[in-house]
C-alpha cells in the first residue's frame, strides 16, 4: 500500500516539475535529432547536383554576355527637341 501512496504523490509532482522545467528539456533533445537526422539525410540522400549559374557572381555572367554578342554599338549622338527653339531669347541689359 506504501508504493501506491508514493506512486499517487509522485505523478503531480512529476506533471508539476516537468511543466516548470520542460523547456530546459526540450531544447537540448530538439538538438540531438536534428543533428542525428541531418548527418542521416547527408549520408542517405545522394550527391547535389551542381547549380552552373551560382559558380560566377552576376557582374561576371553579365560580362560574358555582354562579350559574347555582337561588335558594340556607337553610341547616339544627343539630340534636343525642337521645342527649346520656340520662344526667342530675352535681351540681357548691362
Amino acid at each position: 500500500r506504501l508504493h501506491e501512496s508514493v506512486f499517487i504523490i509522485m505523478w503531480p509532482l512529476i506533471y508539476a516539475l516537468g511543466t516548470r522545467f520542460s523547456y530546459y528539456l526540450v531544447l537540448p533533445v530538439a538538438a540531438v535529432i536534428g543533428t542525428i537526422g541531418y548527418f542521416a539525410e547527408k549520408k542517405i540522400m545522394p550527391k547535389s547536383k551542381p547549380v552552373p549559374y551560382l559558380n560566377s557572381s552576376i557582374m561576371e555572367q553579365r560580362e560574358k554576355r555582354q562579350s559574347s554578342t555582337s561588335q558594340p554599338k556607337e553610341p547616339t549622338p544627343l539630340s534636343l527637341p525642337n521645342s527649346l527653339g520656340v520662344l526667342k531669347p530675352r535681351p540681357v541689359d548691362d
